[in-house]
């Protein structure tokens, strides 16, 4: 395995190099989260895309992860990434964007081991289709409690769709909650639904669609809200899973 140490933008070059004389394809990158636009047009610029990278994504304070990236870096061989996240209540849009980058790698079947930063994390349950956390790096009440409400129910895939002509069914499978399963067919809730697959601002949101729409989304949990932003939470179904009923 090759690692590019602390300075990414320094050793890139020379470790992909050595790899790709040596015929290694299993790379190691350690880059922040302002470095991911960079790493990618570097993957896209030296046309290699059978790497086995497992990436490292260095936080900060400030910054805004999110999963927009995924897609392109799983396409370049993206199989694991390890990082610090803060689902942290206390910053909606942080948070929010936080799950996006989870609901992502889920869908994109990308292995996250993840330590949560925060001692203010948000409730667990409507969450545990997507991976749980493997580390805990702060101490709050009922800590363990909150670590195992989410390991032991989770399920991949737990919360999916699957579209049709004009409508979407969905499936909700997640342990936390009672199954249920829903058939959107209401041209307004299509709308939201499928406008809220990113990250998006409630109150910028309701400019475009009434509360109405939203409310029942919200109350099933098939919408995540914190605070003023909200994140549809349902991810494709797998095709090769038959039926879907």
């Amino acid at each position: 395995m090759v690692n590019v140490a602390n300075n990414s933008l320094v050793n890139y070059e020379k470790v992909k190099m050595k790899a790709i004389q040596s015929g290694e394809l299993d790379l190691e990158v350690r880059i922040s989260v302002a470095e991911l636009p960079w790493f990618i047009d570097q993957l896209v610029n030296d046309g290699i895309s059978d790497w086995r990278l497992h990436v490292h994504l260095v936080r900060n304070e400030r910054d805004i992860l999110d999963g927009r990236h995924i897609q392109k870096l799983k396409a370049f061989g993206l199989e694991r990434i390890t990082t610090d996240l803060y689902l942290d209540i206390r910053e909606p849009k942080r948070t929010i964007h936080e799950v996006h980058f989870l609901k992502e790698c889920a869908i994109n079947y990308i292995h996250v081991e993840w330590t949560l930063a925060s001692d203010h994390p948000i409730d667990p349950t409507p969450i545990v289709h997507f991976l749980p956390p493997e580390f805990l790096d702060v101490e709050f009440e009922n800590a363990s409690k909150w670590l195992e409400i989410w390991c032991e129910n989770h399920l991949n895939e737990g919360l999916t769709y699957r579209r049709g002509p004009g409508f979407v069914n969905v499936r909700d499978q997640r342990p936390t909650f009672d199954s249920r399963f829903f058939q959107i067919d209401n041209k307004v809730d299509l709308d939201v639904f499928n406008m809220t697959m990113e990250p998006k601002r409630l109150s910028d949101f309701l400019q475009e669609v009434s509360f109405e729409a939203l409310k029942s989304m919200i109350k099933y949990q098939l919408l995540l809200r914190v605070d003023d932003w909200i994140l549809n939470l349902v991810t494709p179904v797998n095709k090769k899973v038959i039926p879907f009923l």
